[in-house]
C-alpha cells in the first residue's frame, strides 16, 4: 500500500501548488479499493482528496480544460 501511495502522489506532485509535504494515512477502505478497482481508483481517489484540500494550483485547472 505505501507504494502505491507514494507514487500515486509522485504522479499528481506536479499538478500541486506551492512547496508543501504530504502525510498520507491510509485506511481499510483503500486496501479494499486497490483490490477490486486497481491502481487507477486509488490515485483518482487520492486526486479527489487533493481537490477537497484546494491543493491543486492553476496548472491543474488548465489540464483538466485541455
Amino acid at each position: 500500500m505505501k507504494r502505491v501511495l507514494r507514487e500515486a502522489v509522485r504522479s499528481n506532485a506536479d499538478l500541486v501548488s506551492g512547496n508543501v509535504d504530504f502525510v498520507v494515512i491510509a485506511r481499510p477502505p483503500i486496501v479494499d479499493l486497490l483490490e477490486s478497482d486497481g491502481f487507477a481508483a486509488v490515485e483518482a481517489k487520492l486526486v479527489e482528496v487533493f481537490r477537497k484540500a484546494s491543493l491543486f494550483g492553476p496548472r491543474e485547472e488548465r489540464k483538466s480544460l485541455s
